[in-house]
């Protein structure tokens, strides 16, 4: 069997940051290669001073790394998170809490096994009508 070694150069960082207009006026204002924060504050410092001080809201990801560039080059700028990521990371977050506990009323839904506990003793002020025996939890 032969194998060839082959070794490869980058020649361009396949990440790209890209600048939207949010108004929806103008689209792709600009891109950028690279992901880092100096990236993003390099692109920001080529556009002029009066544009940059006319920008109000500035949306990112959830990413500190363009946080800190708008921070140092639009100091003026509200910033907010896209909504795009803030449900992105809602499904998320809603997917691993269903990975962790399965669907409800199941073995590994920590409620389940209490359930049983949930129905009132009878006598109790708040009691509600006894189970008949074939209601009665597995145990």
């Amino acid at each position: 069997m032969i194998v060839s070694q082959v070794r490869y150069a980058l020649l361009a960082d396949r990440w790209h940051t890209c600048f939207f207009d949010l108004s929806g006026d103008q689209g792709l204002l600009g891109q950028v290669e690279g992901r880092t924060a100096d990236d993003a504050a390099w692109w920001l410092a080529q556009m002029p001073a009066a544009w940059r001080d006319t920008v109000q809201v500035a949306a990112t990801g959830t990413c500190a790394i363009y946080a800190s560039a708008i921070r140092r080059m639009l100091p003026r700028a509200t910033l907010v998170a896209g909504l795009f990521h803030v449900v992105q990371l809602a499904v998320k977050t809603t997917v691993d809490v269903r990975r962790r506990y399965g669907r409800r009323g199941r073995d590994g839904d920590p409620e389940y096994g209490i359930k049983g506990l949930l129905v009132s003793r009878p006598g109790a002020p708040d009691a509600r009508p006894a189970r008949q025996d074939h209601e009665q939890p597995r145990r």
